[in-house]
Parts: C-alpha cells; sequence; structure tokens
C-alpha cells in the first residue's frame, strides 16, 4: 500500500484545519491573555485542542492543572477517543480547577480564544521519525 494514500501529508491535514480557524475567527491580532473576553487577567474563556494523541491529552491536563482556560474543548477525527481523554481528564479534575472538560468538533474553534493543533501524521515503526512530510 502506498504510504501518501494511507496517511496524507500533516500539511494536508492541517492546512485546512488553520483556514476554518482563521475565517471563523476574523479578528485574530494578538492580543494578550488579560484582553480576552472573560475579563478576568491572565484568564481564557475556551480553549479547543485539535488532536486528542498523546500530545493533546498531556496538552489538556496541563491546561487543566493551570486553571487557566475556562472551559476546554478536546478535539480528534475519533470522536471516542477524545471522550475517553476527557472521561480521565474529569476524574483529575477532581484534585484540581473545576474546568469544565468537553469533548468536541471542529465548530467548536468557532468560539474558542486560544486554537491549540497538536495532531500529527500517524508513524509507522519502519519510518524514521525525519521521513514524514
Amino acid at each position: 500500500m502506498n504510504r501518501n494514500t494511507a496517511n496524507p501529508p500533516f500539511s494536508a491535514v492541517v492546512e485546512p484545519l488553520i483556514a476554518q480557524a482563521g475565517q471563523a475567527l476574523p479578528n485574530t491580532q494578538s492580543r494578550g491573555l488579560g484582553a480576552l473576553r472573560s475579563g478576568a487577567p491572565g484568564k481564557v474563556d475556551r480553549v479547543a485542542i485539535i488532536g486528542a494523541g498523546a500530545v493533546g491529552a498531556t496538552t489538556a491536563y496541563a491546561l487543566l492543572i493551570s486553571g487557566t482556560p475556562a472551559e476546554i474543548v478536546l478535539i480528534n477525527r475519533d470522536r471516542k477517543l477524545a471522550e475517553g481523554h476527557v472521561h480521565d481528564l474529569r476524574d483529575a479534575a477532581l484534585f484540581s480547577h473545576t474546568t469544565p472538560i468537553v469533548a468536541g468538533d471542529l465548530s467548536d474553534c468557532n468560539c474558542a480564544d486560544v486554537i491549540i493543533i497538536t495532531a500529527g501524521v500517524h508513524q509507522q515503526p519502519e519510518m524514521a521519525s525525519r521521513s514524514i512530510d
């Protein structure tokens, strides 16, 4: 099987997501965390994380522990994977901040203050990490 048909290049996956997010957020100038909608310095209303793999789940956990966002949305192509991480993170929330965390889809990026893209291409065992497009 040709690798390019099984897994599209990273840029082919991420660039459309970035374009969609840019169209959904008309005012994308850097505003600083204190100027976002919540009004509280250092507080962000919603963070959307695209990609619920190891990096995305760890990012969500770090944000949860920090208490910075008012809400975290975890987005993944495999919704069940995102929901599984959400359940685990809700258990962790019992011992930290009470930040709501939900599994969502790309439409949740429309009202997100911060969008973090952690999606990537699956690496095959025979591939060197430098050979990924």
